[in-house]
C-alpha cells in the first residue's frame, strides 16, 4: 500500500491539482461496514473482471466501466441496466453518496470521474489511492494531510 503522501503527489504530478485539494480533505473511513465497502471496490477494480472506460459508468459497446461504474456493479450490486453510461446520484442517493460523499457527493465523485477519465490512472492506481486516503489507518501519521512539494 502505498502513503498517503504518495498518493497525493501522484495525483498532483499529473497535474490534478482541484482532485488532490478535494482528496487532501478526505479523513480515513473509520466504520467497518463502509471500511469494508471500500475495501470490496479496491478488490474490484484490482480484479480482470472490469475493463475501464471513460465518460460514462458503464459502456454497453465495450462492456467497460469507469471506476464509479465498478462501484456500483461490485459493491453496490446495482444492475447494469440503470447505470450503462449514467453518472451517480441521479434521482436518488447511491450507497457511495451516503457513505463517502455526505458533505459535497458531486466533488467526491468528480474527482474519482477526472482520475479515471484523464488517462493517468488505471484500476491499479485508482485502487492504490483508495486505500491511502480512505483506508489509512486513523492514528497512523501517513493518515494526516501533508503538504505535496510542487
Amino acid at each position: 500500500m502505498i502513503s498517503r503522501e504518495q498518493a497525493l503527489k501522484k495525483v498532483h504530478n499529473a497535474r490534478y491539482f482541484s482532485t488532490e485539494s478535494v482528496l487532501r480533505d478526505v479523513k480515513p473511513i473509520t466504520d467497518p461496514e463502509s471500511r469494508g465497502k471500500l475495501i470490496e471496490w479496491v478488490e474490484a477494480l484490482r480484479s480482470d473482471k472490469y475493463r475501464q472506460t471513460k465518460r460514462g459508468l458503464y459502456d454497453v459497446a465495450t462492456g467497460g466501466f469507469c471506476c464509479l461504474g465498478v462501484y456500483a456493479s461490485a459493491v453496490d450490486h446495482t444492475p447494469l441496466h440503470k447505470i450503462r453510461g449514467g453518472y451517480l446520484g441521479g434521482t436518488t442517493k447511491s450507497d457511495f453518496e451516503e457513505r463517502f460523499a455526505r458533505n459535497n457527493p458531486a466533488t467526491i465523485q468528480n474527482a474519482f470521474a477526472e482520475l479515471n477519465d484523464s488517462g493517468s490512472f488505471t484500476f491499479n492506481d485508482i485502487a492504490d489511492i483508495i486505500e491511502a486516503i480512505f483506508l489509512a489507518p486513523v492514528n497512523d501519521e501517513a493518515a494526516k494531510p501533508e503538504e505535496v512539494p510542487a
